[in-house]
């Protein structure tokens, strides 16, 4: 159980993806269909996330990401990722 911190590069591949067309919970309501996502980090951790910026339909496993951070409040932000510039 001995945990640490390190500094990663925010650069990953989707592992694996779902795509959520049914509204489970209100608060989503407007996101449907979102990509809920498996991230593996070039570093080798992977990441329980949503992939942003490009539609549902077009997320693929193996698809270069890059981190994006979704500020919720002053204390709160959440990674999230977005297909990578080539």
């Amino acid at each position: 159980m001995n945990f640490e911190f390190k500094n990663v590069s925010g650069r990953g591949k989707v592992f694996s993806f779902v795509t959520f067309h049914r509204v489970y919970r209100p608060a989503f309501a407007e996101d449907v269909p979102y990509v809920v996502a498996l991230v593996e980090l070039d570093e080798g951790p992977r990441l329980l996330t949503n992939i942003l910026g490009i539609s549902s339909d077009q997320v693929r496993c193996e698809m270069p990401v890059q981190v994006v951070f979704d500020d919720y409040d002053a204390e709160v932000s959440i990674p999230k990722f977005r297909p990578c510039k080539a």
